[in-house]
């Protein structure tokens, strides 16, 4: 319900803060409890985490709840498929949000079984027996060591790999009455926002917007938009385009395609595509 008049007021008042910023953050808290509600421990944490990093206090202390149990519940599949040092980190992120003392003791115990696998126990030969001559080692050889399996994620594939550090977090069509074209526009524009809701802009961030054509845009190119803003035009008239939009930073993809489509009506000639960090970047 609050989102719903949140949307109503930026429709009157488009990217007004007092409206847009809590709607954000209701949008990504949305999708956060749909993923605990089906189960999707890994979406649950990357849209939770960005609520709990704001407001830790939201939905009434549900987010670390719900945080808590995605962190134990993915610690122990990564202790189920041998990799100690996954666990570990999960261990660590739900003693850091437990919201009970007993939580957080159980997230210990928990961490401290993860911790001490990920130190190989030395193998030690019986003292009668004789130590063999070392073979020389190629040049080049790496040792062998606790890996990370980023494999498929699914059954057998080991555990799911680390998502992007970038995710769409809300769409909202306006009517462009930002530009100054009034109707006679068709395009998509967005901003970027780091894991605590504040604009981002940094050397090398921004987007490739592929449609008609493909472009690119820094992130605070337009800050018409908000300080992190970007703005791709495709044509003068209200009119449907279809394409997708994927974040870019030092040359380097770092986000998922993210799809996108216009509408054609003057009062939605303008998508809003936000997109915010949910991990440290590369």
């Amino acid at each position: 319900m609050a989102q719903n008049y949140y949307e109503k007021a930026l429709s009157m008042k488009p990217l007004d803060p007092q409206a847009d910023t809590p709607r954000r953050l209701a949008a990504t808290f949305l999708d956060g409890a749909t993923a605990y509600q089906a189960r999707s421990w890994e979406a649950t944490i990357r849209n939770l985490t960005v609520v709990q990093e704001q407001r830790p206090d939201y939905f009434g202390g549900k987010v670390a709840q719900w945080l808590y149990e995605a962190y134990m519940t993915t610690g122990e599949g990564f202790l189920a498929q041998k990799d100690p040092f996954g666990a570990r980190d999960r261990f660590a992120q739900a003693m850091r949000v437990a919201p009970t003392t007993s939580q957080k003791t159980e997230a210990q115990k928990m961490y401290a079984i993860a911790d001490t696998l990920t130190t190989p126990t030395p193998t030690i030969s019986p003292s009668a027996t004789p130590i063999p001559t070392k073979t020389p080692v190629p040049a080049g050889n790496v040792a062998p060591a606790w890996t990370r399996d980023l494999g498929g994620g699914g059954s057998g594939g080991g555990p799911t790999p680390i998502p992007y550090p970038f995710m769409v977090i809300n769409r909202t069509y306006v009517p462009n009455t930002i530009t100054g074209d009034g109707c006679g526009w068709a395009g998509v524009a967005g901003r970027i926002f780091d894991i605590r809701g504040a604009p981002l802009t940094l050397p090398t961030l921004g987007v490739r917007v592929e449609g008609p054509d493909d472009k690119g845009v820094a992130a605070g190119a337009h800050p018409v938009i908000g300080p992190s803003g970007w703005i791709v035009q495709y044509d003068v008239v209200a009119t449907i385009i279809q394409g997708t939009i994927q974040v870019i930073y030092k040359d380097k993809v770092v986000s998922a395609p993210i799809p996108y489509v216009t509408r054609n009506s003057c009062f939605e000639n303008m998508l809003i595509v936000d997109i915010q960090q949910v991990r440290a970047l590369p």
